[in-house]
């Protein structure tokens, strides 16, 4: 984290509690590194959770009680469907279609040639990111089947690309 938004860290925290704002703090929520999963608690001690982040990576976290609110999508809030709607996959296939498309922030690469919407294709079609490179010879499209086959690593933890 840039050391400028390190020092901000704990004014919003003072905020929230001012507030009285229940806050949760998770590390490493980048790809599918992640200590604890809120989803499987139900929501955080089973209160709604709302995210607001327009970091893509946080939508894989949709679902029950969670949502996102972008502030970057005119102010849309995300259930489980408007993620499905946005990505073409749902919550937890989200990391998939952005481990294709590779996203600069994160360092990731993608796939050179698959966009978001050929990569929200590629893993409705093959169910995840794993299937898809299992099954990248089988993939019909040719331009697609040649950037998977020449840039993709063999099958694994999904996000190795």
């Amino acid at each position: 984290m840039p050391p400028d938004l390190v020092e901000q860290v704990p004014l919003i925290h003072e905020a929230c509690t001012a507030l009285g704002v229940a806050r949760a703090h998770f590390r490493r929520l980048r790809g599918r590194r992640r200590d604890r999963d809120p989803r499987a608690e139900g929501g955080i001690g089973g209160y709604d959770v709302a995210i607001v982040t327009g970091d893509k990576d946080f939508f894989q976290l949709v679902g029950g009680r969670i949502r996102v609110f972008n502030p970057r999508d005119e102010g849309t809030w995300y259930d489980s469907d408007g993620v499905a709607e946005k990505f073409g996959v749902p919550p937890d296939k989200v990391v998939d279609v952005l481990a294709l498309t590779g996203d600069a922030v994160d360092n990731v690469k993608g796939v050179p040639g698959i966009g978001e919407k050929g990569a929200r294709d590629l893993v409705a079609q093959f169910g995840s990111l794993d299937a898809l490179l299992e099954g990248a010879a089988s993939v019909p499209q040719k331009r697609y089947r040649e950037a998977l086959l020449a840039n993709a690593t063999p099958p694994g933890p999904a996000g190795n690309l």
